[in-house]
């Protein structure tokens, strides 16, 4: 698997001489599911902003998919990126779900003949096809979540980015939002970035960066962020749990846990 973003020494500051972003290096490689945390005002979402294009970093480099990412190559690059918000609803600009994804589809001038197809195909992925007549804002938030997303891989982007995109949902809306991005990673080869303070993300991930005060503490496989030993990161319970039992040979391996407190338990 190729590298299909590349950050290097990036800086971004709001303001003249108040660094947000401080020296952040990282990769993500294609196909695979990138989860961003850290505490609140820690500057996670002011990297997806960059990697979309909306805000420009101050110093640095950025590679998408093999692209430096400037003025110049934007729009091509905005291709490449999809992203769903904490709150979708600034992103629906129709009457209706599907009115919604025809609209994009028509900026990006796919042929009228074959949407109805694209639709049909990214509703079924996304579990809407209920909802295609429904207004938008008549949905709650799971499934404005959902929508958005058929909005946006209906344009096929090879990167999904999730801009705290959990974090007003209920835990089972939560718990199918999850299950979807592993299938889009899975059965439409794309790569997900998610930008979240839900520790229990971190799961699922293929990659844990931990971003503390601008700059990058940790960037690497999950099983090497949970054997992390700091006292100040949000591990998941059933991290917290294994480390409270120093049961450090299972640490990130649920079943065996299950199987060795069982054991004890005899």
């Amino acid at each position: 698997m190729g590298n299909i973003i590349e950050v290097k020494n990036v800086f971004f500051e709001y303001e003249k001489g108040i660094n947000v972003l401080r020296d952040v290096s990282f990769v993500i490689k294609e196909n695979t599911y990138n989860v961003i945390v850290g505490n609140n005002g820690c500057g996670k979402s002011t990297i997806a902003k960059l990697l979309c294009g909306i805000e420009t970093f101050t110093k640095g480099e950025i590679k998408i998919d093999n692209l430096q990412l400037n003025k110049n190559n934007l729009s091509e690059i905005r291709t490449k990126t999809g992203i769903i918000f904490q709150n979708p609803d600034n992103q629906f600009v129709a009457n209706s779900v599907k009115d919604d994804i025809i609209f994009g589809l028509e900026n990006y001038n796919i042929d009228p003949l074959k949407m109805d197809k694209i639709i049909d195909e990214v509703a079924k992925l996304t579990k809407i096809e209920n909802l295609l007549d429904r207004d938008p804002s008549s949905l709650s938030g799971g499934e404005k979540q959902r929508a958005a997303l058929a909005a946006t891989i209906a344009l096929k982007p090879k990167i999904i980015i999730l801009d705290e995109s959990s974090s007003m949902l209920d835990p089972v809306s939560k718990r199918e939002l999850k299950d979807l991005i592993v299938a889009l990673k899975e059965k439409e080869k794309m790569t997900i970035i998610s930008i979240t303070h839900d520790a229990e993300e971190t799961l699922l991930a293929d990659q844990v960066i931990l971003i503390d005060q601008g700059r990058v503490a940790f960037s690497g496989k999950r099983e090497d962020y949970f054997a992390l030993d700091d006292s100040k990161i949000n591990f998941p319970n059933i991290i917290k749990l294994q480390k409270e039992l120093n049961f450090k040979e299972l640490i990130g391996d649920e079943a065996k846990l299950i199987d060795k407190l069982k054991g004890e338990g005899k």
